[in-house]
């Protein structure tokens, strides 16, 4: 943000600076535009350009200027303005947008003005019939050198001197190659030459190097003087253009590069990619696109500060340019987000340049007085493999890179059809879940929670399936975390709660004996402002009694142990209701938890279950969790138990009280009503010592 400063401070001293909004007023002029157009700064804003319209240009002229605009591109022209006073002054203008949600939102208008050379340029040519008065006109305002037909100089002014540094005496009887900046390549000037020696005026913008070493620029128009059609000699009349090509230099890097990283930016990219595909096509030559995108680095940005975040992004700026090859591209799209682009290079030669760029940026990064750490995800396509046009490759590669991401093995992925298929089945379910909603397309399961020792049904677990028209069942594990993605966990889990409330309110009027139910809550939907009164809300409109409700949340919803959650927990607990800690074991410090939260009950997890019979350390375990839930008289349920082992070992360790395969599959609520109406699910089992 400092170079912008320095641009902005930069332009300001030696432009004519407006700055506009989408609609071309005007909000901020400085000192040189009131200047040159005689008007005041409080008689400037808030009005249009209309207000220095000389009614020079054609109509289409603007009109082709805002299409250029307003599609986000740099526009450049020469404009005639009309001043206060009445007098007629010319610029050269360079129209940058500042594009927001890829719509300008602002218009920043740099200008110089060429007055002065566009008088020339007229003079010129009102004086061509008059080629011996030119010299004489021009020698007092412009930079004039005469030569013999060789190109010899014959004369110079001290204009010429001033700005080239060099004295008449240096300059006499030399060419021009004195001033050559080696910036033009040879065919520049065999093109100058065969047009001013077939006795034709040239005129171009050329580079030259002064004496002293330093850069200049010029507006040179050369003018043949013939006998017998033949040049004898060439006057060159120049303008200094240093300023203007300084200026626009600055343009270039406002229209093309990143001003935190210095790295050409996405429109840079763009062409740049344009350019290899077009040369690919024609040679048949591969080349690679890599995307990545930084993990973590959005919470390093909002933790350590967008200070520490920008220095960051220049470290791993300066760190990719070590990764590649002199004829490569990295560019920093947007964010955290680089793409790279890699000429003549397969996808089977992509591998090695992604694991040394991966080790490279998973490097510590000393950010002012902390040191931290990210790692890449890489996505990779290649030209023609995985698509003929920049559209398709770039879509690819961000959709390997999105793979990449959730495996955090590899950290890259090479794009394959298999990718986009998975890509294509996300987004189907992305854009399906709130329509599943309206559809009735979801329905719940039933698993019931069985006490050992009575072998009554003392509870149930509301599980949510989903039967899509065309995909068929889709697992809870694969639509869960895409609805919490996207934001459609609220509505879903407002409908999973309401649905089963109604039906145990159901089951309830049925005259079955009540059991409490069980609603998992997503850390979403927990975190949301209305949690509480959404669930008090489906509690009334549903007429379902709080007390045979139980809402299960998970350990990560608890490691927040902030005063928002305890407060929550404070709230529904209010209401009657009961809170389960869900996959008990899983998280840090998770016994530290039964003595902060006012819990009814704990779930141990299934992965605990699995162990139980082989590992005496998940024995210890268990046996830990419900000698302390005891004590402050919490409920455990076994989750996932599969065999009569399994129930054997749990009762030895007094945990009575399951859930899983080995009682009941999770049932329709047909079939759960069924079991409800038989009371005894199975016979008591007494512990096998």
């Amino acid at each position: 943000m400092n170079e912008l400063a320095d641009i902005k401070f930069s332009l300001d001293v030696s432009s004519i600076v407006v700055v506009t909004d989408d609609r071309g007023v005007i909000t901020y002029v400085n000192d040189k535009f009131c200047e040159i157009s005689k008007y005041s700064r409080d008689e400037l804003i808030g009005k249009t350009h209309r207000i220095i319209n000389s009614k020079h240009h054609p109509k289409e002229f603007f009109v082709n200027m805002w299409e250029t605009i307003s599609l986000g591109n740099v526009w450049a022209g020469e404009v005639k303005n009309r001043a206060k006073d009445g007098s007629f002054y010319w610029v050269k203008t360079f129209i940058v947008p500042f594009l927001k949600d890829d719509k300008p939102y602002q218009y920043i208008a740099i200008r110089t003005d060429i007055t002065e050379q566009k008088n020339l340029e007229i003079e010129l040519n009102n004086s061509l019939n008059e080629l011996a008065d030119i010299k004489l006109a021009l020698d007092v305002s412009s930079i004039v050198a005469v030569t013999d037909e060789r190109g010899v100089i014959s004369y110079v002014n001290d204009k010429f001197c001033e700005i080239s540094k060099y004295s008449k005496e240096e300059l006499i009887g030399k060419t021009h190659k004195i001033i050559n900046s080696d910036y033009h390549p040879p065919s520049y000037f065999k093109k100058m030459w065969r047009s001013i020696s077939s006795g034709k005026v040239w005129s171009g913008e050329v580079k030259n190097k002064a004496k002293d070493g330093t850069y200049y620029w010029v507006k040179t128009f050369i003018v043949p003087f013939l006998k017998n059609e033949k040049p004898y000699q060439y006057i060159a009349i120049r303008t200094d253009i240093t300023d203007q090509k300084n200026m626009e230099e600055t343009i270039q890097k406002l229209a093309y590069y990143d001003t935190l990283t210095g790295l050409p930016n996405r429109l840079n990219m763009q062409e740049t990619l344009q350019q290899a595909l077009m040369e690919s096509s024609q040679k048949r030559h591969n080349f690679s696109i890599f995307f990545i995108d930084l993990d973590r680095f959005k919470f390093i940005n909002d933790s350590l500060g967008h200070n520490m975040g920008d220095l960051l992004l220049q470290q791993v700026a300066e760190r990719l340019k070590i990764c590649i090859r002199s004829t490569d591209v990295v560019s920093r799209q947007s964010g955290d987000e680089f793409i790279l682009y890699f000429p003549e290079l397969c996808k089977c030669q992509s591998e090695p340049i992604a694991q040394r760029i991966i080790q490279e940026l998973s490097m510590p990064y000393k950010l002012g007085n902390n040191v931290s750490t990210i790692t890449p995800s890489i996505g990779i396509s290649s030209y023609p493999a995985d698509g003929d046009s920049i559209e398709a490759l770039l879509k690819n590669a961000d959709m390997a890179m999105y793979h990449a991401k959730a495996d955090h093995n590899t950290h890259y992925k090479l794009f394959s059809p298999t990718i986009e298929n998975d890509f294509i089945r996300k987004l189907t379910i992305e854009t399906g879940i709130l329509k599943a909603i309206e559809k009735d397309e979801f329905f719940l399961l039933y698993q019931p929670q069985i006490s050992t020792l009575t072998g009554k049904i003392i509870g149930t677990e509301a599980l949510i399936r989903w039967n899509h028209p065309t995909m068929g069942m889709i697992s809870p594990v694969e639509f869960i975390p895409i609805a919490e993605e996207i934001g459609a966990i609220i509505p879903l889990g407002k409908w999973v709660l309401r649905t089963a409330c109604k039906q145990n309110k159901a089951w309830q009027d049925a005259d079955l004996d009540p059991v409490k139910i069980s609603v998992n809550i997503s850390s979403k939907q927990f975190q949301s402002p209305n949690f509480v009164s959404d669930v008090l809300e489906i509690l009334e409109e549903t007429c379902y009694n709080a007390k045979y409700l139980e809402l299960e949340i998970t350990e990560s919803i608890a490691m927040q142990d902030n005063k928002n959650v305890h407060e929550k927990i404070a709230q529904l607990k209010y209401l009657g209701i009961k809170i389960a800690m869900d996959d008990f074991g899983t998280g840090y410090s998770s016994l530290s938890y039964l003595t902060k939260f006012n819990l009814n009950t704990i779930k141990i997890d299934r992965s605990f279950i699995n162990k139980l019979e082989f590992s005496k350390e998940t024995i210890a375990i268990i046996r830990a969790i419900v000698s302390l839930a005891e004590s402050l008289e919490i409920n455990v349920i076994a989750e996932g138990v599969e065999t009569v082992e399994q129930i054997n070992l749990l009762h030895k360790l007094q945990c009575y009280d399951v859930q899983g395969f080995y009682f009941s599959r999770p049932l329709l609520n047909i079939d759960l009503e069924e079991l409800l109406r038989q009371k005894i699910l199975i016979k008591s089992i007494s512990p096998a010592y």
